[in-house]
């Protein structure tokens, strides 16, 4: 299968610390994660595989939708993780462990 991206977004004040706090809680609710810096998110949802990447630099991280069915529109998609990404960006870690 061809890995088509749609889009990218840059989310700030994401660190290691929070990525790693992110990937366990999303293999919790039994999504996959593989990679380490890129990472690939399989949703196990219609198709729906996400890229992200950390710029530790500068504490950002990079998410693209890269696989999907045709038949899921991209505005969708974006509609549901965008304010999520943008709510976790905001968390201290001590928040996203509670």
């Amino acid at each position: 299968m061809k890995t088509r991206q749609h889009g990218e977004q840059h989310y700030p004040n994401f660190t290691k610390e929070k990525i790693d706090v992110i990937i366990k809680k999303l293999k919790e609710r039994g999504l996959s994660v593989s990679g380490n810096n890129p990472w690939i998110v399989d949703t196990h949802n219609h198709g729906i595989r996400l890229h992200g990447k950390l710029a530790e630099d500068d504490s950002t991280l990079s998410v693209c939708v890269a696989d999907k069915n045709y038949y899921v529109p991209i505005a969708k998609i974006w509609k549901n993780i965008d304010p999520q990404i943008r709510h976790i960006s905001c968390l201290t870690i001590e928040e996203m462990t509670l």
